[in-house]
């Protein structure tokens, strides 16, 4: 009986000692082979935005289609890693007008909406909401979706400008050619 004890003091002392070990273990942070700090990888993250912004956006610029589609993917990464950041709802909204450029739409409108919904005092929460609406309209051709989006900003923003564009391309999204050009030929005539 004796050895019994004497043997569970001691699987009790491993145990313990055992514990007390993977709790320092877990307190340490570890960073595996090849990983690089937060702060490190913030910073070049941002150094490659600011290069392809300037291949993409800067004065006379002719971007190739590869890197318009890795600015795209900076940015959606930017968006991904750093959603506190202030940088990341312009950087979300570009990432949206590249993935138009590239007739990317479905990509373009999740980019659009994470800017509207996460975002709500970014000064362009309402185009971004508008642009769903037009992406689904011009690009995609789901006139239904189109509708939605134009509704939405008409209701949740009825005194914007863009406001008044949804409600302009929303009574025009079912008129032929033809009626569009009567519509507008017909307001010529009255101005």
């Amino acid at each position: 009986m004796k050895q019994w004890s004497v043997l569970i003091f001691v699987l009790g002392l491993l145990t313990l000692s055992a514990c007390n070990d993977a709790k320092v273990n877990a307190e340490e942070e570890v960073i595996p082979d090849g990983a690089i700090p937060i702060e490190d990888f913030k910073a070049m993250k941002l150094e490659l935005i600011n290069e392809l912004e300037a291949k993409v956006w800067g004065e006379g610029a002719n971007p190739d289609e590869k890197t318009q589609r890795q600015l795209l993917i900076a940015y959606s990464e930017w968006g991904n890693n750093f959603r506190d950041d202030e940088r990341t709802p312009e950087y979300m909204f570009q990432g949206g007008r590249i993935a138009m450029i590239l007739n990317k739409p479905r990509r373009a409108i999740e980019l659009f909406l994470g800017v509207h919904d996460g975002f709500p005092k970014y000064e362009k929460r309402i185009e971004s909401a508008y642009l769903v609406g037009f992406i689904y309209d011009d690009m995609i051709g789901d006139r239904e979706m189109a509708r939605k989006y134009y509704l939405k900003v008409i209701e949740l923003y009825p005194e914007s400008t863009w406001a008044e564009s949804a409600k302009a391309l929303n009574e025009q999204l079912y008129m032929t050619d033809d009626e569009i050009i009567k519509m507008f030929q017909e307001k010529n005539k009255a101005s």
